[in-house]
């Protein structure tokens, strides 16, 4: 049986960011996950909403982009506004 389809794109955007903010949560932190069920449903889907967010955020400041070779002394950085090879394309 297939999930419900939404009613509208808010609908779609909305299951797509919980589903996407559970999985962080789910991979990097089950103390934030157990922390967080002494709160009300929608206060507690929306501080995972966020915490999701800035797991993310964190992760590419800690390393993961330098790790994946995007850190700032990689090419993609240095090639600064003008794109890769310094020529707008």
């Amino acid at each position: 049986m297939h999930p419900p389809q939404p009613s509208s794109g808010l609908d779609l955007y909305s299951r797509a960011a919980a589903e996407a903010a559970s999985r962080v949560i789910r991979e990097y932190s089950t103390s934030f996950q157990l922390a967080t069920r002494l709160l009300p449903g929608q206060q507690r889907a929306d501080i995972r909403s966020v915490y999701a967010l800035v797991r993310v955020a964190d992760e590419i400041v800690d390393g993961t982009a330098e790790e994946a070779g995007l850190g700032p002394g990689s090419r993609p950085f240095a090639a600064g506004p003008a794109g890769i090879g310094g020529r707008l394309a």
